[in-house]
């Protein structure tokens, strides 16, 4: 491709990069509202892994075959970041920062030892380390736990001071661990943007990694033209992925993020993008060309192997909890930990879930926080239900809905409403009737499903004193009103949602989670 096409390219890469961080942006931070824009979440690449979303992940290795790694630089919202970073620090820092890469020799040994752990997390199920390297899932930490933090403590600040303008807005339940994670995730990206452009993703992304070892054998590449080049090196020194050595005409292929900077700023028109040529471009001798198209397919096969490999697994692994969490007849063992309706369990929500936040984010409820310790270390910064800020609306189920790896399951209403999650608990001590109150039914009040009902204890009657103070309830109720009474709750009815907890004054009633929902 030469002449015009090289600024098209380059036009409509930035175009949809552009686009792509634009929808990720609201997809965090428009609230429940963004909940169609979920599509760019199940588009990222561990999301899609996780999920064994099969139609995803065939478009983006055959999408790495065709054009290389177009997915780190167009639809990786952590990798589109790097990019703003580094324009920011052009146009700050002017033409000096503008040419301040140079070509450096691959970290493969860094590179592809993390590749191997991750692949290993991934088909053992370690939440933490899967939560930790997905780019996806620390963008969206970044996006929730920082900048949706600090949004909603400036709209609260406006709204002290033009209520007319701004409503008061409920902060995102956050840990110090998880808004720790994403600070520190944010600082080493940036710093790393900032010094070296690309290096996060041709180093320490597991990501980049796999996808550079596809993008050695696909069909379009950047090439360099000896003929026309004069040695000025200047791609290089503009090349954010640090893969062009220029003293050898050669492209990292591996590092190559597919930005088109190096055509647009090459003023011999030496290097394109297109299907390989053989002329004096990349002349070798046959044996060593021979072995390097060797090398090149045995690092293609090698990652798609541990794709299929992990894909496989979690396939594998998905199907066999589905018929475990279906199983009658055996009471579930019970945990203080509720996680979410469609979690499936425990066990199925700490080795699908990346802790990108989304559900935590879109939870209009707000019950949803990040784990710190609920699910032990497999499962931090997990979503996991918190009833004593909130409860789950009996009727929502957008969680599910817009989870991108799996680990919640889209439901049904009426799916949701038969799923027990939990089971409420009640101690008779703390409710506020044993302490002096003729009545409450809060809780009662409170329940969606009908679980709980108020039963009178014919040990405790009321004083004549009392009854005065009920003459004004109706016949029935006051005939029942002669004793106190107590909530009873039904477990075949109870499905674990929290607002009795929420609601109760004294927070007699306490949710049990369930390891495994019914």
């Amino acid at each position: 491709m030469k002449g015009k096409k090289k600024s098209i390219l380059r036009i409509a890469r930035v175009t949809l990069a552009f686009l792509s961080v634009v929808a990720m942006t609201l997809l965090f931070a428009a609230g429940a509202r963004s909940g169609a824009l979920a599509f760019m979440a199940k588009a990222q690449f561990i999301p899609s892994l996780l999920a064994v979303n099969v139609v995803v992940l065939v478009a983006l290795l055959l999408l790495t075959l065709l054009v290389g790694r177009l997915y780190c630089s167009v639809i990786c919202p952590l990798g589109i970041t790097q990019d703003l970073f580094n324009w920011i620090t052009k146009k700050v820092g002017g033409k000096r920062q503008a040419i301040r890469f140079g070509y450096s020799k691959p970290r493969n040994v860094l590179r592809y030892t993390v590749l191997a752990l991750y692949a290993v997390a991934v088909i053992l199920g370690i939440g933490s380390v899967i939560a930790l390297l997905d780019p996806y899932a620390a963008f969206g930490r970044i996006m929730t736990d920082v900048f949706g933090t600090v949004t909603v403590w400036l709209n609260n600040v406006l709204s002290g001071v033009m209520p007319g303008l701004f409503g008061r807005e409920e902060y995102i339940a956050v840990n110090a661990l998880s808004l720790s994670v994403a600070i520190v995730t944010l600082v080493v990206v940036a710093f790393m943007a900032v010094r070296g452009g690309r290096t996060y993703c041709n180093t320490i992304c597991p990501v980049g990694s796999l996808l550079g070892l596809i993008s050695r054998c696909s069909v379009l590449k950047v090439r360099i033209d000896t003929d026309k080049c004069n040695g000025c090196g200047l791609c290089g020194k503009k090349c954010r992925a640090s893969c062009i050595d220029t003293k050898n005409h050669k492209v990292d292929y591996s590092r190559c993020v597919d930005c088109f900077d190096c055509i647009d700023n090459c003023n011999q028109g030496a290097i394109s993008f297109g299907v390989p040529v053989k002329n004096k471009v990349n002349v070798m001798d046959n044996d060593k060309s021979r072995e390097g198209d060797d090398v090149s397919r045995r690092k293609f096969l090698s990652a798609l192997a541990m794709v299929s490999v992990a894909g496989t697994k979690l396939w594998a692994r998905e199907k066999v909890e589905k018929v475990e969490s279906l199983v009658d007849g055996k009471a579930p063992e019970r945990h203080t930990a509720v996680s979410p309706f469609g979690s499936i369990s425990h066990k199925h929500l700490n080795s699908k879930c990346s802790a990108c936040h989304l559900c935590i984010d879109k939870c209009p409820q707000k019950v949803l926080r990040p784990a710190l310790r609920e699910y032990g270390l497999d499962g931090l910064m997990q979503p996991v239900m918190d009833y004593t800020v909130s409860f789950c609306d009996y009727d929502c189920t957008l969680c599910g809905e817009v989870c991108p790896a799996g680990a919640i399951k889209p439901l049904t209403l009426d799916e949701k409403q038969s799923t027990h999650i939990g089971l409420a608990v009640y101690s008779k001590e703390d409710c506020v009737v044993s302490n002096g109150t003729l009545l409450c039914g809060v809780c009662k009040q409170a329940c969606p499903a009908d679980a709980i009902t108020l039963v009178p204890d014919y040990n405790e009657p009321l004083s004549e004193a009392e009854l005065e103070t009920l003459a004004e309830m109706p016949a029935d109720e006051r005939t029942r009103a002669r004793y106190r009474l107590y909530p009873q709750i039904d477990s075949d009815l109870c499905i674990g949602c929290g607002a009795c907890q929420y609601r109760c004054p004294t927070k007699a009633i306490v949710v049990n989670g369930f390891s495994e929902h019914r």
